[in-house]
This record gives C-alpha cells, structure tokens and sequence, in this order.
C-alpha cells in the first residue's frame, strides 16, 4: 500500500463507525473533485519540488472522500513525468493514503497538482498551473488568497468568465508583483479584463492614513489589497474579496447605471447617450451625395411632387444596397420617407426623377 506522504488525515478510516465502504461512495458525482485549499508547488533543485499541504475532495470512479495533508511534501520531478498528481483508490483498508506522484500523463482520476517546466539539461526551474485540478465551486472561482511562496504577490484561482461573446477559461495563477506605497497605505484592485480574461492590477489609489479604494468603473473586480510601506509580503487580512459573482449582487459604479432612491437599478444620464438625449441634432444633407455615418442613425427624405427617391446603404463606398424606394410623391403629390443606418456603413439619397428632395440626417448620441 502507498506510504502516508504529508501526514495524512483521511476523512474516515476503515474500521471506523459506520461502514467506510458506503460512506465513501455516497459522494461521487455529488460533492466536485479538486484541490480545495493549498496544494503548491516550490523548486528545491533542479529534481525535487516541495508541495505545500492541501485539503482534497478525491475519487477513484466508485469511492470519494475528503484528504489533507498538514505537512511539505518533497517529489522527485523529471522531464519525463513533469506532471505532479494526487492519485487515491479504494482497497477497503485502513492504508487507503493517497499518492503523490510525478507521471509522465495523468490517469483519468488523478488530481493534477500542477505541471513542472525546465530548462537546458532537465533542470527543473518552475510550474504552470493551467490544468489545475480545480472543484468546479462557485464560492472558488477567481478567489484570490495569499501566495504560498509569500512575497508581494496573491495568487488567483481558476475560473470562467463569459464576455457576450464566448466563455474565458482563466487558469490558476499568480499576480504581478504588488509596489508598496513609500508611505502610509494604498488600495489596489485585482480585476480580470473582460475581453481578454487577463488578470490586472490597478495601482492607481493614493497612498493615505485611511486609503480608498479606486473606482471599479465597471469592471470586474476580485479583491481590493491593501499595502502597506515597508511591506515584504501580502498577508490574508490584507486582502478583501468583492467578487460580486459569489453573492449575486450587481456591480453598480455611477458611471452608466446608479441605484435610485428606492433602491432599484437605473440608467444614468451621460452625455449623449442618456434615456432623456438619445438622439443628436439634425443635420441637412444633400442628394446624390455619399456620406458614411459616424454613429447609429436614421436618413429622413421629404420627396416633392412628381419626384422619386431610393435610399441606398451598406459597408461599400459607394453603397449599392437599395434599401427603401420613395415613391410616395410620385406623380401627384408630395411625401417621404426614412431608413436607419449602421454607424461607419455608407449611404446616400438617389434622386431618380423629378425635384430635388430633402435630406436630414439623424444620428444616435453627437
């Protein structure tokens, strides 16, 4: 049977009240698989890593249960097996420990620790984190903690991100390196880009006796850390969780939406592009004319008696698309009409006979 590497507290031993057997087994495919809390890698020399102590929910397909271990456990790593994995089975004995292992692929059941790089020679020189073997657990996801190794660093966990377009995997990761201001303390915000899924850092609170946080300005953001002058690492009271995910609430910074007097969301008038200012300000324009709209808006034609007007717009300079044909007005009596366009598309009135019409431009916002 495997050896007790870390020190191992296994959630119920064989022989123990109650029957291990079914016990175990209950929870597959009830409680997430993963490394719940620690479970870090150090390089010690160029074949050794030391794995922090960690608290996993493991199986084996047909039994589950909780481990942790409470001391460092060193590995021998190469090349050839760069992978470190926690591996566990179910024999129905009281030395039912889990493995620690380096392998060159992890078996279907293993929790993947983390994955060693090395340099010129085999030489072992880091990890990456990327296929983490992390509980899908909401309360988890993006939760940033204090970095193993310490230093001005926090480390973030796996999560996924959706940007209206398509899901960001983040993988488990460490931070940038945290600046210290040279007096008082500051606020700096861990966020993620919503387009990229890159973890940032935003520094740019001032330094004061009781510091503020800077405005979220509608990202989203994971912890505010304080910092401290003089500090040589981040400590876990140092680091405030704000994920707005994890509670469902919403991330309201006044800049485009507020909370009214009543407590309830609503848009906040800004500029051009506020519920009360939609819409810009007319514009005359000419026929027979190619223009391309520098935002959303509407064409508005007045057509005169015994004249006719297509209105012709897409991405082509000049437009070819016949969008709308003005035929009210012909032959016996004026009208018009109207046509939205797409901002940076092309367009333009053709007069096909009679009169000049009229042309007015509508734009959305200025």
């Amino acid at each position: 049977m495997p050896a007790d590497s870390g020190n191992q507290s296994l959630s119920l031993k064989f022989g123990s009240s109650g029957n291990s057997r079914e016990i175990n087994r209950r929870f597959v495919g009830v409680r997430p698989t993963g490394i719940y809390s620690g479970g870090y890698l150090t390089v010690v020399d160029s074949s050794h890593a030391s794995l922090s102590a960690l608290v996993a929910e493991i199986e084996d397909g047909t039994h589950q249960l909780r481990i942790a271990t409470t001391t460092v456990v060193n590995i021998l790593v190469s090349s050839a097996s760069p992978y470190v994995v926690l591996r566990w089975s179910y024999t129905g004995n009281t030395s039912d420990f889990m493995e620690i292992l380096a392998v060159s692929t992890p078996a279907t059941y293993d929790l993947i620790i983390g994955k060693c790089t090395f340099i010129g020679g085999g030489v072992l020189n880091g990890f990456v984190y990327s296929e983490r073997s992390n509980p899908e657990v909401l309360d988890l996801f993006l939760q940033v903690e204090v970095a193993e190794e310490g230093g001005l660093y926090v480390r973030i966990r796996a999560g996924r991100i959706q940007n209206g377009k398509e899901n960001i995997d983040i993988p488990d990761q460490k931070s940038g390196t945290f600046i210290p201001p040279g007096s008082n303390s500051r606020i700096d915000l861990v966020y993620v880009d919503r387009t990229t899924g890159i973890i940032a850092i935003d520094s740019s609170g001032t330094a004061a006796a009781t510091p503020v946080a800077p405005n979220y300005a509608g990202r989203l953001i994971l912890a505010e850390v304080t910092l401290s002058a003089g500090d040589l690492s981040i400590a876990a009271s140092a680091i405030k969780d704000v994920r707005d995910f994890v509670n469902m609430s919403y991330a309201v910074d006044d800049t485009t939406i507020q909370v009214d007097a009543n407590g309830k969301l609503a848009v906040k008038t800004i500029g051009n592009a506020s519920v009360s200012g939609l819409f810009g300000t007319w514009l005359v324009r000419s026929s027979d004319t190619v223009y391309q709209a520098s935002t959303d808006g509407f064409i508005v034609v007045y057509i005169p008696d015994n004249t006719r007007a297509n209105i012709l717009t897409d991405s082509s300079n000049p437009p070819t698309t016949l969008m709308i044909s003005g035929n009210e007005g012909y032959p016996s009596s004026p009208g018009g009409v109207n046509c939205p366009v797409r901002k940076n598309d092309y367009w333009k009135v053709v007069t096909t006979t009679g009169p000049v019409p009229t042309v007015r431009w509508l734009p959305l916002g200025s």
